[in-house]
């Protein structure tokens, strides 16, 4: 899915990340200055197709729209994140992550949610989401606050 780097060097702040550091990704600034054309079809929220414009590339299966996303999305420089997480337990750790299909397709779920979704549903869901997001990051999945925020987003 993606790739994480944390500990060692990245625990000082003024570290920059060396580009043989990257497995997935090409570092931004080498990134081709060229765009690629892409679709994605969504079937109830569910990314279901991937269409390369230019290229013919269709594509279906889960593993492969996902595979496939993660070389296009690498090849551009997209899904690079650098970071210093508060965890649950109260220290701080830098993390470097590489993430091309996630950030691929949560940008365009959330421009498909900006078009259907109704502005009141949207600004409650946004308001529920760090909450969802840090339950799952503590690992409290199976908890009646994480039942209670699936049954309402």
């Amino acid at each position: 899915m993606h790739i994480s780097h944390e500990a060692g060097i990245l625990e000082d702040p003024a570290y920059k990340p060396e580009r043989e550091m990257f497995t997935k990704i090409v570092p931004p600034q080498l990134a081709p200055d060229k765009e690629v054309h892409i679709q994605i079809h969504f079937r109830d929220g569910i990314p279901v197709r991937v269409l390369n414009k230019e290229s013919g590339v269709d594509i279906s299966d889960p593993l492969d729209l996902f595979i496939y996303l993660n070389k296009v999305g690498g090849q551009n420089g997209i899904g690079l994140l650098d970071m210093v997480e508060n965890r649950f337990v109260g220290i701080k750790s830098r993390g470097v992550y590489e993430t091309p299909a996630g950030t691929i397709l949560l940008h365009a779920h959330m421009d498909i949610e900006g078009i259907a979704m109704d502005r009141e549903v949207m600004r409650l869901r946004n308001m529920l989401s760090p909450v969802f997001a840090e339950i799952v990051y503590n690992g409290f999945w199976f908890s009646p606050e994480m039942d209670f925020l699936r049954a309402a987003i």
